[in-house]
């Protein structure tokens, strides 16, 4: 299920929550709307569910046009963080209300459920009722119900933001796995870059109601095209600069970068892992620096260096010391110029 939307607009009185929205999901695809609070991730996702109007603008499903279809008319499930489960009906009536409310013959209904349930490794729990379970358990059953009536197109609107950091990192998992065996199309909104990362084929980067950038997570993460999306998508260290020539000035010193950007002033963007501990000093782009702050992070050591506050990461057997002089290199292929 192919999805496309264009120059969806939404407003909320003088607020604006969508500005001009363009998005393009492939069939088969895990597509994720990242941002933060506010930035209208949700609200795309409302419209493209039928559960709320945009004010402007059209969204297609497989060529065809939905925008004015109510939301039982499209092929589309959404799946809440609020788990939204029957409290009086058992795990396994709960997966199989969409179906029965659709006449299908109970038998039919019995295998689909079965299915599904032993899908989410939830066999052993069909009998019991949702207090009965943990939040994951519950809502891997919200997924299932949502699932079993083969919708083309899953929405999952932070569906993992209430479970504690280990049990989310397992659902992850699941769901990546999940949308892989089943070949749909999901499309996911989220705050938390980890996950975005972890689970998705591409990501849209969203701010103040507009998609800023979007790509795979290699590129979102590696090539960030402007200021919020390179400290938003992990740890960035990011450098004010003046081009010079072909050479760009910084706090850190003269940076050689792969290919000189078009402004006079700007800045450059390199992850903690594109600076490099050197036992001497680098042919290039090489930083002779001071440590200031060290923190153990167990499989790594987080390291803030002077000039320019840099972060680096290092092995954690590296016995580093505030105030120790380093050489460090700021690999040239890590470095991105943006203009903002």
């Amino acid at each position: 299920m192919t999805l496309e939307a264009y120059a969806v607009h939404k407003s909320y009185g003088d607020v604006q929550a969508l500005k001009n929205v363009d998005l393009t999901v492939q069939k088969g695809e895990l597509f994720t709307l990242l941002g933060p609070s506010g930035c209208g991730k949700t609200t795309l996702l409302r419209i493209i569910a039928g559960l709320e109007q945009a004010d402007a603008g059209s969204v297609f499903l497989n060529g065809l046009p939905i925008t004015q279809k109510p939301a039982n008319e499209r092929p589309v499930n959404t799946v809440f963080q609020s788990y939204a489960l029957f409290p009086h009906m058992t795990n396994a009536d709960n997966v199989a209300f969409g179906l029965r409310s659709q006449k299908i013959p109970e038998g039919d209904i019995r295998t689909r459920v079965n299915r599904i349930l032993e899908m989410m490794e939830l066999t052993n729990f069909k009998d019991r009722y949702p207090d009965q379970l943990s939040g994951g358990q519950r809502q891997r059953v919200a997924m299932a119900r949502a699932l079993v009536c083969e919708p083309e197109l899953l929405l999952l609107d932070e569906p993992m933001s209430a479970l504690d950091a280990k049990l989310r990192t397992q659902l992850q998992i699941q769901l990546r796995r999940l949308q892989q065996q089943l070949n749909k199309t999901f499309i996911l909104v989220t705050h938390d870059q980890d996950e975005a990362l972890t689970v998705s084929d591409r990501i849209a980067v969203m701010k103040d109601g507009e998609v800023l950038q979007h790509g795979s997570p290699r590129q979102i993460y590696d090539r960030p095209n402007c200021r919020f999306v390179a400290e938003f998508i992990g740890t960035a260290n990011i450098l004010e600069a003046e081009r010079r020539n072909d050479q760009i000035i910084t706090h850190a010193g003269r940076l050689t970068v792969p290919s000189p950007p078009q402004w006079k002033r700007g800045a450059l963007v390199i992850r903690p892992e594109g600076i490099v501990l050197r036992d001497q000093e680098p042919e290039t782009n090489g930083v002779l620096a001071t440590v200031t702050e060290t923190f153990y992070r167990g499989n790594f050591l987080d390291i803030t260096l002077d000039p320019a506050g840099l972060r680096m990461r290092c092995a954690p057997h590296k016995k580093l010391q505030v105030g120790d002089k380093v050489w460090v290199e700021l690999l040239k292929d890590a470095l991105v110029a943006i203009d903002d």
